[in-house]
């Protein structure tokens, strides 16, 4: 069995707290808190119930159907979540979190540039949002456009310089610029010298450079004996570079 998240104990204790207050007030509010408490106890069906019937009670609850999308959304379903986000910022369309959730499900489907003027809008809303604009980082390096990227990064982390998904953004493109030791610091701020290893390792893997990215993956499991993915990314790269020298002393022998 898979073990639950540290912070399971305070989830189910806001659950509680939502519960009470439901019994108390049956309103959309307090149908979506609930809603939104099971969802992050992972227990999806048991949050769409009562997403649902906060929907049914108002339909134009706008938090409910910000909710329901990413209920969608974690299952993969992004018609149907790309339908509750709009109607999300539809029926509120002055919040930031819900078009933070539209762009994240335009993203999903490949409408890349929507979803950077969804990001767009949420900054508008809200300048201090680092998250928008670390998605925004996000968008330009899958578009390739790297100068767009860093400023979107460096705006997030203006705001928050501790803001992990930004760190790592931005080390992306220090990594993939050859900047190692200005991408080893950044990943390391955000996850630690354990993790920044394995993930200079896996920017390595991905330009298919095997042997620097065993190196990396080795230096990963030393800083930390137990991290198991680096000990498998390494049997995975041994594994790859093996093939590579048989192939290679079988095309001599044929020589």
């Amino acid at each position: 069995r898979v073990p639950r998240p540290a912070g399971e104990r305070a989830l189910r204790w806001t659950l509680k707290e939502g519960l009470t207050s439901l019994r108390g007030s049956r309103t959309c509010a307090t149908l979506t808190q609930v809603g939104i408490r099971y969802f992050e106890l992972e227990l999806r069906d048991v949050a769409t119930a009562y997403l649902t019937d906060a929907i049914k009670l108002d339909p134009k609850c706008a938090a409910a159907h910000d909710a329901v999308a990413k209920v969608w959304r974690g299952e993969g379903l992004h018609g149907q979540a790309l339908g509750s986000a709009h109607r999300a910022i539809y029926f509120s369309p002055t919040s930031p979190a819900f078009w933070n959730t539209y762009g994240t499900v335009l993203q999903e489907v490949g409408r890349l540039e929507e979803a950077a003027a969804a990001y767009r809008r949420v900054t508008e809303l809200d300048g201090s949002a680092a998250y928008a604009y670390s998605n925004l980082c996000y968008l330009g390096i899958m578009a390739g456009n790297t100068d767009a990227a860093a400023s979107a990064c460096l705006a997030a982390l203006a705001i928050d310089p501790a803001f992990v998904p930004a760190l790592n953004n931005l080390a992306l493109l220090r990594a993939a610029s050859g900047e190692t030791a200005s991408a080893f610091e950044l990943f390391a701020s955000a996850g630690g010298k354990a993790a920044a290893h394995y993930n200079i390792g896996m920017v390595r893997l991905t330009q298919r450079d095997f042997p620097a990215a065993l190196s990396a993956f080795e230096a990963a499991y030393r800083e930390d004996a137990a991290f198991d993915a680096a000990h498998e990314k390494a049997r995975l790269v041994r594994r790859i570079l093996k093939q590579r020298s048989e192939k290679l002393s079988a095309d001599d022998r044929r020589r």
